[in-house]
């Protein structure tokens, strides 16, 4: 009986097929990485674009800032300008009414005040009668008003002063003041005694608006 040995057919055999396994393997890691590579440059890629869209929509923004202002700075500034016409408007319809005339009535009654006089003709006056001004160093806490009534343009007072130089002073600065005309006094009458002593009086004027 004649025997083959097959050993080393079977040992060529299998070692060809562990070379087609490791060539296998081999392609498959290849595919693996150039796949990866693939993925990770078209990724980048993309990240690259969105920067650059990111970029020139931030250009784009600058500039249009620069044509058209900071939108926030212009509505704060038109905002700004809608308080303060709002508040020249309050004013300017204060001054036909009770505030615009209690403001008034109070600058004379104020220290190192007094009332509001056209400059020219205050001139004039004092060239004609030096005694026509206002005594500016005149402490106006000696009147006090009493009472108040404004209605139809015309004001009434009801107040007291400590002597009747004082209720001359005050109603020189009534006359004096362009804003109002026609002052009449109603009369005095002294109230109390000794140093208590006091004058009370009356003043009507027509407003000026």
């Amino acid at each position: 009986m004649i025997r083959i040995n097959l050993l080393p057919v079977k040992a060529a055999k299998k070692r060809a097929t562990g070379q087609r396994q490791l060539i296998l393997m081999a392609m498959i890691v290849i595919v693996v990485g150039v796949a990866v590579t693939i993925f990770h440059l078209a990724d980048a890629s993309e990240l690259t674009t969105m920067q650059q869209d990111n970029k020139e929509l931030k250009d784009a923004i600058a500039k249009l800032k620069g044509v058209v202002g900071d939108y926030e700075a212009v509505r704060n500034q038109k905002e700004k300008l809608v308080r303060q016409r709002d508040t020249i408007k309050r004013l300017q319809d204060s001054r036909g009414g009770p505030v615009f005339v209690l403001r008034e009535v109070s600058e004379i009654l104020t220290k190192d005040r007094g009332p509001t006089f056209d400059k020219d003709h205050y001139e004039e006056l004092l060239r004609r009668d030096p005694n026509a001004g206002y005594n500016p160093s005149w402490d106006p806490r000696r009147v006090w008003i009493g009472s108040l009534h404004f209605g139809g343009g015309r004001l009434d007072l009801g107040a007291a002063a400590k002597s009747n130089d004082d209720v001359a002073e005050f109603m020189k600065r009534l006359e004096l003041s362009v804003f109002f005309r026609d002052v009449s006094l109603s009369g005095t009458a002294a109230q109390g005694g000794g140093a208590g002593r006091y004058y009370a009086f009356g003043i009507g004027t027509n407003v000026n608006f």
